[in-house]
């Protein structure tokens, strides 16, 4: 630990593995997102479900693997607009790289990583056969994204936030490309 200041703090943080057998227990109940589009197939495909016990109970949740397919978080959609917060996450979401245990070799093929605010999105672009995209849980893009992104040199980055009326996606999309701009070509 690190000491000063009247605070303790930990200097290293040990990144949590759930079990596999939490994927046995979601009900394989898909409506939600199969009523905003997304096919069954998809949502078998990424091992969601609803979660009816425990801190993520009455939510959609997609695990999100790492690159040894271990689960290193559960991401918890509200199942309603009222629910809030409308996600929880349990793992440490700085670390995800979402969904690349699916999809590193399509993107190795392709050249071309996608950047998308949410799983909905990840998931709607599967079902048109597009399997580039990453996640970046939010607006932001964080050190474990750039760092995939650095490592696959793809020939393209595509950040393709939200378009809001508010404007929040397209700032994002702006603070996005100029921190992208510092490890990659313009032509990238």
């Amino acid at each position: 630990t690190l000491r000063g200041h009247g605070k303790t703090e930990s200097l290293i943080t040990v990144r949590k593995i759930f079990p596999p057998s939490v994927l046995e227990t979601l009900v394989k109940d898909y409506s939600y997102f199969e009523g905003r589009g997304i096919s069954r197939e998809t949502l078998e495909v990424f091992q969601t479900g609803v979660c009816k016990t425990g801190r993520l109970k009455g939510r959609f949740v997609i695990p999100v693997f790492n690159s040894k397919k271990e689960i290193v978080g559960l991401v918890g959609r509200a199942l309603d607009e009222t629910t809030e917060p409308k996600y929880k996450i349990i793992g440490q979401k700085k670390t995800f790289v979402f969904p690349a245990a699916l999809n590193l070799a399509e993107i190795q093929k392709s050249r071309e990583v996608i950047l998308v605010e949410s799983q909905a999105c990840v998931f709607k672009l599967w079902d048109c056969g597009i399997r580039n995209a990453l996640c970046l849980f939010g607006t932001e893009l964080s050190i474990a994204v750039l760092n995939f992104c650095i490592k696959v040199d793809p020939k393209r980055v595509v950040v393709a936030t939200n378009n809001e009326v508010s404007g929040v996606g397209n700032d994002a999309a702006i603070k996005i490309a100029k921190k992208l701009r510092k490890f990659f070509d313009k032509p990238q």
